[in-house]
């Protein structure tokens, strides 16, 4: 295995200038001995020039009386050259001896596998916090390694997925472990290589994984379902933490005044990342407005992505399930005024987002909106830049109704990553739950999510999670406000509204268990299998099932009470 600190001795830019510098001074110092022989009219062949002309280099020089131009030049130039590699190679050496030791001294510190724009920022959030950080990555030549340098980030240039590699970097001694490669099975690797290693103290590790699919395979799998000494686990996916960031502060319930009222809700998402399918399927997962609102979704791709057909392909399999939701997709060359008019009608959309790689396109598309006149809000996502994206949002500034989504920078911190507070609403709900069940004299022997929220499952610790997203919604809905005061909700739930609310989350929870392949079923439920028989319309639930959600509607004040006296906003 090969590993160092720092990704070489010189950067590429400096590489290159050397070679071109020692390869002119060269001929040039073979060039001026010829010359030079020619003139004093010495006996000479061109391998005595040669030869000559490397000594230059190691300060040798064979030459006397009046000198060629080129050779004056040369002898000054290789031996400078050849100088600058040797001092620069010691002081890098001597600086990577010292941070090499500094690393094996550190314990209760962060290691970040995968160099990329989300991780740096989570390396930065990480310093903002005290955490000294280590980063490893294959790529020698990563644009971020100056921007580490500057925040006194360690960096090492090694095979991430080599178990050796994580011992030399005490991966043993550190608090935390974030896997973020583009590979999902160098992730993995990553992931499991940490499990198996002794430790003494606990170690919180999050594995990014970008297919949503293999996500939900995981969370079923020992390796992030069992806890173990000393280690805990989970899976992300940074296009989903990103949408559910999104939507919770630029959701259409928190664009929109009046959505409570509008019996259709029509949204384009507009973008060429894999975001815009993963915003899709958020929507669908929270985007209950209303037990008699439609949701219209007009998703515009610029370029076609495979990972994004296959979760639109899924979420359109399901439309037929879901009668509130109407989802179209059409693939455009470019974001333009001439293609948006094709497929959208600017004075019915009520909210729009743009997701691109590039501010250029984003600029096209949110001109391309504004020229358009419509009136409605825009959201434009953090581009790959944070530079021109800066400069994007002070172009459009006094444009009333853009907002711009630091999403990278928010979603990429210590709070997201490792951090539970953002969690705290979902495990109250949790909590309540199994206090309910455990009165009802029910046991883990009757129902395995009577468990602690550190046991419980990914997958349903994310379905807690969404149904604790949808309550600033349900919020809105009644008072007009995601964080009203819990009397003031109190005041709000009239027997209609109880009602109201009830029916909207019975549409919530039927659209996240299709997502999740479950079915009908006239039987009874079987979740092996991923069968239900509450899969079905409002009017057609039995009563007790019906009180389920009442109750659930009933019980927000209380939780509003819990997370008020935690000081936590949603």
């Amino acid at each position: 295995m090969s590993e160092h600190v720092t990704p070489s001795f010189f950067s590429p830019h400096e590489r290159y200038s050397l070679i071109i510098v020692g390869v002119f001074a060269f001929i040039l110092g073979v060039h001026g001995y010829n010359q030079y022989f020619e003139t004093s009219k010495q006996s000479a062949t061109i391998l005595d020039s040669i030869y000559h002309a490397i000594n230059l280099f190691l300060m040798q020089f064979a030459a006397k009386d009046q000198l060629p131009w080129s050779l004056e030049l040369a002898r000054w130039l290789a031996p400078a050259t050849l100088s600058y590699t040797l001092i620069k190679t010691i002081l890098v050496l001597a600086k990577d001896s010292v941070t090499t030791i500094q690393i094996k001294k550190l314990k209760k510190h962060c290691v970040i596998v995968g160099l990329n724009k989300g991780s740096f920022e989570l390396a930065c959030s990480m310093v903002k916090h005290g955490i000294k950080t280590v980063v490893v990555d294959s790529n020698e030549d990563s644009e971020y390694l100056g921007l580490l340098n500057k925040q006194k980030i360690y960096f090492v240039a090694a095979n991430p997925s080599d178990p050796v590699v994580l011992e030399k970097i005490k991966t043993d001694e550190a608090c935390y472990l974030f896997a973020s490669t583009d590979s999902d099975t160098t992730n993995l690797e990553v992931i499991h290589n940490a499990a198996y290693q002794k430790r003494t103290s606990i170690i919180n590790t999050v594995c990014k994984i970008n297919n949503q699919s293999l996500v939900r395979a995981l969370y079923n799998r020992p390796l992030f379902s069992v806890n173990r000494p000393n280690f805990n686990s989970k899976i992300i996916n940074s296009y989903k933490v990103t949408a559910r960031w999104l939507l919770n502060e630029f959701g259409p319930d928190c664009l929109i005044s009046d959505i409570a009222t509008r019996p259709c809700i029509n949204i384009a998402i507009v973008g060429d990342t894999p975001l815009i399918g993963s915003l899709v399927q958020r929507l669908v997962e929270i985007g209950i407005y209303g037990a008699n609102t439609t949701l219209q979704i007009t998703v515009l791709a610029i370029k076609k992505i495979a990972d994004e057909d296959n979760e639109l392909n899924t979420l359109l399999l399901n439309e037929e399930k879901l009668e509130y939701l109407n989802i179209k997709k059409v693939y455009l060359k470019e974001p333009s005024i001439e293609e948006f008019n094709k497929y959208l009608c600017a004075r019915h959309l009520n909210c729009s987002y743009i997701s691109m790689r590039e501010s250029d396109n984003a600029l096209m598309a949110l001109q391309s909106f504004l020229d358009m006149s419509m009136s409605s809000p825009v959201v434009v996502t953090e581009t790959e830049n944070n530079e021109t994206f800066s400069w994007l949002a002070s172009e459009f500034a006094d444009e009333k109704g853009v907002h711009f989504a630091k999403t990278h920078t928010v979603t990429n911190s210590f709070e997201n990553i490792f951090g539970e507070e953002h969690d705290l609403l979902a495990q109250n709900i949790h909590e309540q739950y199994v206090a309910e069940q455990t009165a009802a004299g029910l046991t883990t022997m009757d129902n395995s999510s009577l468990v602690s929220w550190d046991d419980l499952p990914e997958a349903l610790k994310d379905a807690n999670r969404n149904q604790a997203d949808h309550i600033s919604t349900k919020c809105r809905l009644v008072t007009g406000k995601a964080n009203p005061e819990p009397g003031e909700m109190q005041s709000a739930l009239s027997r209609e509204n109880v009602e109201i609310l009830a029916q909207t989350e019975h549409l919530r929870w039927m659209a996240e268990k299709f997502l999740s392949g479950w079915r009908f079923t006239e039987g009874e439920k079987d979740a092996v299998k991923l069968l239900s028989p509450s899969l079905k319309p409002w009017h057609l639930l039995e009563e007790s099932e019906k009180q389920k959600d009442r109750d659930a509607i009933l019980h927000i004040p209380v939780m509003l009470k819990k997370m008020t006296s935690k000081k936590v906003v949603r």
